[in-house]
């Protein structure tokens, strides 16, 4: 769970991130939960690797929710 801590504190540290950066940080969260996966599956139990992805694919939905929402009111405002 190092990298889910990591990742949090560089979300936090970087709260203004252009929109490329921020893609480009969620493909390769994306990437690393793929990595991991196989690799914890071996020593967790299913409940437990259950929790662990939901948890990441629950953090990288609401982040893309985010940049959605971001993206939108800029268009709205664009438009106004």
């Amino acid at each position: 769970m190092k990298n889910a801590t990591t990742s949090t504190i560089n979300r936090q540290a970087s709260a203004k991130m252009s929109l490329h950066q921020e893609l480009l940080e969620l493909y390769w969260a994306k990437k690393e939960l793929d990595c991991y996966l196989p690799g914890i599956s071996k020593y967790a139990t299913p409940e437990e690797l259950c929790t662990i992805t939901l948890t990441q694919l629950s953090s990288m939905e609401n982040r893309i929710l985010k940049l959605l929402q971001e993206i939108s009111a800029s268009e709205n405002s664009q438009c106004d």
